[in-house]
């Protein structure tokens, strides 16, 4: 039995983590995931792209049916809806797509699996301040829960571990903290429309609330 139960953990231990199960799934039966915050910006031209060159990369779904659909999109969405758009355009080809399947995971767990699928993709500055925000509730969560991320459990500084997933130095995710916790969203607006630089918020994100409620007036006021 000893030898048994040995033989079951080196198993379990070992494996595989560069292989998947994949499924080819109708874009139908899938849905959009509410906890994706970004933005789904160039729909037409990933479809055109796609259209050229075919879907290169795979969309990730978890099996979870309900009224919206049988399989709830982790990776993907922008792909999605770019096939659906073809769709729409009468191309029936790209009513199928491959898809892999992955394992129910609990809630903040899959969040931290949807922003690391979108680690490449271009971010506009709305992106990155809530991936950093969905991430650090997400990993403090989980490490105060004693979850465990993909089977490993967090350890050391979620800063750290936030710096890490979204390929920034732990300074920048200080300073986007401090944005997120405490600029007035009036000031946040205008960072995520580009009318404020990073730095001149992060800046202002170390007054007091009454001291940028100043400058917001006196902006306001010419």
């Amino acid at each position: 039995m000893d030898a048994l139960n040995k033989n079951s953990k080196a198993a379990a231990e070992e494996k595989p983590k560069a292989r998947f199960r994949t499924r080819d799934i109708s874009i139908d039966r899938m849905y959009s995931n509410d906890r994706n915050f970004y933005s789904m910006a160039d729909i037409e031209q990933l479809a055109d792209t796609i259209q050229t060159v075919g879907l290169i990369e795979n969309i990730a779904v978890v099996y979870d049916p309900c009224e919206k659909g049988e399989y709830r999109i982790v990776a993907g969405e922008r792909r999605w809806r770019a096939l659906k758009k073809l769709l729409e355009r009468g191309y029936e080809e790209f009513k199928v797509a491959t898809c892999q399947i992955l394992t129910p995971a609990e809630e903040h767990e899959e969040m931290v699996q949807l922003i690391i699928a979108n680690t490449y993709r271009t971010k506009n500055t709305k992106d990155i301040l809530e991936e950093a925000k969905q991430l650090k509730e997400s990993l403090q969560y989980m490490k105060d829960n004693n979850l465990t991320l993909c089977g490993v459990k967090l350890d050391g500084k979620i800063r750290d571990a936030i710096a890490n997933i979204m390929k920034m130095s732990s300074t920048k995710i200080a300073q986007i903290d401090s944005i997120n916790n405490n600029l007035l969203p009036e000031f946040k607006e205008k960072l995520g429309t580009g009318e404020m630089t990073f730095s001149a918020a992060y800046e202002l994100s170390g007054m007091t609330q009454e001291e940028q409620a100043e400058m917001l007036e006196n902006h306001e006021n010419g």
